[in-house]
């Protein structure tokens, strides 16, 4: 009842432009807003549902049968076939190039959708607010910069998608990938489906930088090597989940930063759900904010420490 009540008193706090309850700051949701356009009852049930994530893995518990039951009932009634979620910081004068071109397509391309902006931390995050007013997107925004787990995290509790992607605020790849993963996905052939920069129909490494090339094939052949599977491109900045998989896998996540992306291919694999590779062709080149060493090593560090967490039997 007090989670209701906080909820309830949250949304209609928004309603009359006063700051939202926060969450308990111990977890990885503290400081966590959402802002939505849609109606009274999907933003209640978004803010309760981020107040219960918060709380059951702050405490180290499990969604109740009950709880699971209602919420499965309930993304039935309300979802909509496609969750876009696209983390950024920093991104403003990106997102403004390139919202109206994803927007377009895909209105042109899917029957309902949703696209998700995630603020993780930005200076000037009341923009990036702004921005998801305009264009009719949620958004969510993070109290400081948490790095790409952590931001991934939050954008899918606020994800009723039937098929839920993300992607990289940049738009680096052709979007018609987006209809290549959801269908797989919408077809039961896949429960998890990612892109692959080394497919024989990918267009990608010639038009990178050949250290970003090396450094792409260095991390990606530590990952195999050590998660034991076939997958080649662990970091290419596209996946799609079903809903029930994202569900399954991103509550059991720890890592903040690039490293999430590893993770959730090793806790996918453990529970052995279907994994897809689509090939991807590049759209645009922009200069990338990774820096190839010092972002390298922490990834390899975080690879190491999911692996560690986990434990290669105990998924």
């Amino acid at each position: 009842m007090i989670l209701v009540g906080a909820a309830l008193f949250n949304s209609s706090n928004q309603m009359n432009g006063a700051s939202p309850i926060q969450p308990h700051q111990g977890t990885a949701f503290a400081g966590l807003k959402i802002k939505t356009p849609d109606k009274l009852l999907l933003q209640t049930y978004n803010l309760l549902l981020q107040q219960c994530y918060a709380s059951f893995l702050y405490r180290g518990w499990q969604y109740s049968d009950t709880f699971a039951k209602r919420h499965s009932r309930y993304m039935q009634q309300h979802s909509v076939n496609l969750s876009l979620i696209l983390p950024c910081f920093n991104a403003k004068a990106v997102l403004q190039q390139q919202l109206p071109v994803v927007l377009s397509f895909l209105e042109n391309n899917f029957t309902s959708y949703e696209v998700i902006l995630v603020d993780d931390g930005s200076e000037a995050n009341e923009a990036i607010a702004v921005l998801a007013k305009q264009y009719k997107c949620k958004c969510v925004t993070l109290p400081q910069n948490m790095g790409k787990g952590a931001a991934l995290r939050n954008g899918f509790i606020a994800a009723v998608g039937k098929v839920q992607v993300f992607l990289d605020a940049d738009i680096p790849f052709e979007l018609d990938v987006l209809l290549q993963i959801f269908q797989l996905i919408d077809k039961g052939q896949a429960d998890v489906a990612i892109g692959d920069r080394t497919a024989a129909e990918s267009v990608y490494y010639l038009q990178v930088s050949w250290l970003r090339k090396v450094g792409s094939f260095f991390i990606s052949g530590i990952a195999k090597r050590l998660l034991r599977n076939n997958i080649t491109d662990t970091q290419c900045g596209v996946k799609g989940f079903s809903a029930a998989a994202a569900a399954q896998l991103f509550p059991a996540s720890i890592i903040n930063g690039f490293g999430i992306d590893v993770e959730l291919l090793y806790l996918a694999s453990g529970q052995g759900m279907a994994i897809k590779k689509v090939p991807v062709k590049l759209r645009a080149s922009n200069p990338s904010s990774v820096k190839i060493i010092r972002d390298g090593m922490r990834l390899i560090f975080d690879i190491f420490k999911a692996v560690k967490y986990h434990g290669r039997n105990k998924i």
